[in-house]
């Protein structure tokens, strides 16, 4: 799986400047793990029938954030942006429209992937590919966590030590 971290606030902001009207649009695949793991694994990768646990949480969060500065936003989740059907793609065109700007929750694939069919509208990717992710999850009925025993990130084993916090963190840190 990709691994992808969310870029800080102020990046986001800045590169979002200008804009009056963001549609936010997550994934519920990379991303949704990227800010799981980004969040100290405080919230299960995957909850019941709520796939995007995460990435909803971070869109209502950027949805604040923006409101505060008069942006108007809506969003949506899809359940990958790197592989979209016909329909899926004009789901998200409809969704769009009147937007200025698209904030996509999900990693670079799926920031290209947008781009190249929302001709002429600003796209920006709210996280940034940082390399690959393999992992062992428990599950309990519908409940998906990770197992922190087996979690590697680049190849390198990560554990219990976890992951800075999401204001400014750095991702998830290596065990000694």
């Amino acid at each position: 799986m990709i691994y992808c971290e969310p870029k800080t606030d102020e990046t986001l902001l800045g590169e979002i400047a200008g804009s009056k009207r963001v549609f936010l649009l997550g994934c519920s695949l990379c991303a949704n793990v990227g800010y799981c793991l980004h969040n100290n694994l405080q919230a299960p990768i995957f909850q019941g029938l709520e796939v995007a646990v995460n990435v909803k949480a971070e869109a209502r969060r950027l949805k604040r954030i923006l409101a505060e500065r008069g942006v108007q936003t809506a969003s949506s989740t899809l359940i990958a942006l790197c592989f979209l059907t016909k329909h899926d793609r004009q789901k998200i065109i409809r969704k769009t429209e009147g937007y200025d700007g698209v904030l996509t929750l999900c990693c670079d694939f799926g920031t290209q992937n947008v781009e190249g069919f929302l001709d002429g509208k600003r796209v920006v990717g709210a996280m940034t590919k940082k390399g690959f992710l393999r992992a062992v999850v428990d599950q309990k009925g519908l409940t998906f966590r990770f197992d922190r025993e087996r979690l590697y990130i680049n190849g390198k084993k990560y554990g219990a030590s976890g992951t800075a916090s999401h204001a400014g963190g750095s991702g998830p840190q290596p065990v000694a």
